[in-house]
């Protein structure tokens, strides 16, 4: 028997119902009812609320329980059954940390990441890609994120910290309704192989504004826009928040960079190492020999080569591909305004990948410039130029 009924407080004639052994829904004004059990247990609902995006539940012996997100229910209609692809639009989303860890016998709170559901009419193919993706303002594409595991996701699985695993995830492609979470950040940092960087490959946050975000499976796609606003403990005025955004932009451009920079120079060093293992010629083993040490010694600044666990960072010294990951995480988590101080260690790092990039050029035109002259005088392939990007 039925305990409590209410009225969804958003959209008219959608009714929630509290029965003896569990939960229901009505779209209808109560003509047709649908289960809404989900991981409810099986137990008398005595009461009911519906509160913002949320519906609470409480129960006879079984404690309180929250259905969160739904909105998603609000935009249920049976024409969306027939779409190959359907968006579920969520609604403005502010920007946050995640609180703490529940403890034992405590329901876990909502995180902080946005969640984008989707249904899917048909069953993918096992070939089929899934992606979505996030769009900003302009139009430009600031996060994919592909039910394939691609090059990024191989390269981070090969750095793993055997200490500290990592559970990559990606966004599921089950016939019916999905959920995929954003973390409410841009593309994730290059990564290269054999590089321990220990605060992850996320990127930064992205700036309050207005967002798309597009599903494409099987030569079909949906799209809706949303907002993203500031985080309501934050002070900060447009510019400030504006400027924050821009700033952690160009510390990841610039780790960017420096990875970029990291593994051109290895693969000169590799393509080298190749011509003098083939070639014994005193006008290659020379300037070769001086550009691999040269190489050896510059890639000891961009990264830490003794670094193995997390634990290393206290025996060894982080070096320029860390101290960005650093600063940019200080920054992003700060929030806005920008402090004096971040500004001023960001302008040490570009000045000291400046400086690096300087010395990339001089091993191009000292060493890898005469290699290549050699290279071309015995038809061979030319080796890498460095520090011209």
């Amino acid at each position: 028997f039925v305990r409590a009924v209410r009225e969804d407080p958003v959209v008219r004639g959608l009714l929630y119902a509290g029965t003896e052994k569990g939960m229901f829904v009505s779209y209808d004004d109560g003509g047709e009812w649908q289960s809404l059990d989900l991981n409810l247990p099986a137990v008398p609902v005595t009461d009911l609320r519906a509160r913002r995006d949320s519906l609470a539940v409480a129960t006879q012996g079984r404690a309180f329980w929250v259905l969160d997100d739904v909105w998603l229910l609000r935009q249920a209609r049976d024409e969306l059954a027939a779409k190959a692809v359907h968006l579920y639009a969520p609604p403005p989303w502010q920007l946050g940390k995640a609180g703490g860890e529940a403890g034992d016998f405590e329901g876990e709170n909502p995180g902080a990441d946005l969640p984008l559901y989707y249904y899917l009419k048909d069953e993918l193919d096992d070939d089929a890609e899934l992606v979505i993706e996030i769009l900003d303002g302009s139009g430009a594409v600031i996060r994919r994120m592909s039910s394939k595991e691609g090059e990024q996701e191989r390269c981070e699985l090969g750095n793993e910290d055997p200490r500290r695993p990592i559970e990559l995830e990606y966004p599921e492609v089950e016939q019916g309704l999905n959920r995929w979470q954003w973390n409410m950040k841009s593309e994730d940092i290059r990564c290269i192989d054999k590089v321990m960087v220990h605060g992850g490959y996320d990127g930064p946050s992205v700036a309050p504004g207005r967002y798309t975000a597009r599903v494409t499976a099987g030569g079909a796609s949906d799209e809706v826009t949303f907002e993203v606003l500031k985080d309501p403990r934050s002070f900060a005025t447009a510019d400030e928040l504006r400027d924050w955004a821009e700033t952690l932009a160009r510390v990841k451009d610039t780790m960017n960079d420096v990875l970029a920079g990291l593994d051109a120079a290895r693969k000169a060093r590799a393509q080298i190492d190749e011509l003098m293992m083939n070639h014994d010629d005193p006008r290659l083993t020379d300037p070769g020999a001086a550009a691999i040490a040269a190489i050896d010694n510059w890639e000891q600044q961009i990264t830490q080569l003794k670094h193995e666990t997390y634990e290393d960072e206290d025996a060894w010294a982080t070096m320029l591909d860390g101290q960005l990951r650093y600063l940019m995480d200080v920054i992003d988590e700060s929030g806005a305004p920008v402090t004096d101080g971040a500004r001023t260690r960001l302008t040490d790092l570009s000045e000291s990948w400046r400086r690096r990039q300087l010395e990339l050029r001089d091993i191009t035109d000292n060493f890898i410039a005469p290699i290549n002259r050699w290279a071309a005088s015995e038809e061979l392939g030319h080796v890498v130029r460095l520090g011209e990007t």
